[in-house]
C-alpha cells in the first residue's frame, strides 16, 4: 500500500517540539505517526490514532524527550482506512521495531512505503 507521509513547511521533516498539535490541519486528523531521533533515523515510537492528540502526549513523555537532544523528529499519515490500521502499525512496528510501543502488534502486517 502507498501513503504519503506529512512533511511540514518547506517540505522538512517536523520537529516534534516545535510542531504546534492545535494546528487547525491537525483537528480531527486520525492516523499513524513515527517519531525518530537524530540522522541515523534511531525509531523512537510508533502509535496510532487522534495526531494532533499524540504530538501533545510524546511532547509531554518525558522517555520519549529523553532523546530530545539527538533532535526529534514526527511525520504521520492519515491514508491508512480504519479497518487496514492495525495491519499497517504492525508492519511497522516489525520492520521498523521502535523503542517504545503503546500496544503490541497483533494483526496481519500490511506493508506501506516508509517515509524516507
Amino acid at each position: 500500500m502507498e501513503v504519503d507521509w506529512y512533511k511540514c513547511q518547506g517540505n522538512i521533516w517536523c520537529e516534534l517540539n516545535k510542531i504546534d498539535a492545535d494546528h487547525k490541519y491537525l483537528k480531527g486528523v486520525d492516523g499513524i505517526m513515527i517519531i525518530w531521533s537524530g540522522q541515523e533515523k534511531s525509531i523512537i515510537k510508533i502509535d496510532r490514532g487522534k495526531i494532533g492528540n499524540l504530538i501533545k502526549e510524546n511532547k509531554a513523555d518525558i522517555a520519549i524527550q529523553a532523546f530530545a537532544h539527538l533532535g526529534l523528529y514526527v511525520t504521520w499519515t492519515d491514508d491508512v482506512p480504519m479497518l487496514k490500521k492495525g495491519n499497517v502499525y504492525s508492519y511497522l512496528v516489525g520492520k521498523l521495531k521502535p523503542k517504545f510501543l503503546n500496544e503490541d502488534a497483533l494483526k496481519s502486517p500490511v506493508e506501506v512505503n516508509l517515509p524516507w
